[in-house]
């Protein structure tokens, strides 16, 4: 994936979320379209993927989730390059949290390639929240206390979002493309 051209921060900034929604991540998304209308009523996360039909209800009666249901690649893409935040999350639930701890999405190199900004949320203790931490390459948030504070934050600092940027845009170069990744293997 190639970053998407740069468009102007709009006043409601988009968020969205594309991919799996097993493994509970749903309970997670819930909370993040919580901490979204806590901002502002103006905020919600566009949620993309196959649930199943009692997930799809819950994200359908989320307070600050839009669920889309399943689409195109393509399509994904399309979302992603007029979205303003990107997330991940992943269970918070200690089975989840013990069976995802060397786990990694490869929705996140996506997300890192896009040229927007990524946040996940998820246990600290899981190998994609390291691997953020360690490249300071997206918004890692640990606790559902500190994801409406983070967001608040990411709106309204742009160097902070673009030091996100840069630093995923490198970390990709560095370790999500197939070139270096045959050199590497």
């Amino acid at each position: 994936l190639k970053p998407f051209p740069d468009h102007s921060f709009p006043a409601i900034p988009s968020f969205m979320y594309a991919g799996n929604l097993g493994l509970d991540r749903h309970k997670a998304l819930l909370e993040v379209g919580e901490a979204l209308q806590h901002i502002s009523p103006s905020f919600f996360i566009d949620v993309y993927g196959y649930a199943k039909p009692e997930v799809q209800e819950e994200l359908k009666k989320g307070y600050g989730v839009r669920y889309h249901g399943r689409v195109s690649y393509e399509e994904v893409l399309k979302q992603m390059e007029q979205s303003d935040f990107l997330f991940h999350v992943e269970s918070f639930s200690d089975y989840y949290t013990k069976d995802l701890v060397t786990a990694f999405s490869t929705k996140i190199s996506d997300c890192l390639a896009s040229g927007r900004v990524f946040i996940l949320y998820a246990p600290g203790s899981i190998a994609c929240a390291q691997y953020i931490k360690e490249n300071d390459c997206g918004c890692l948030v640990t606790q559902y206390e500190d994801l409406e504070g983070k967001i608040k934050e990411l709106i309204s600092n742009a160097e902070l979002r673009k030091m996100y940027i840069d630093n995923a845009l490198r970390v990709v170069v560095k370790n999500h493309t197939s070139e270096n990744n045959s050199r590497k293997l």
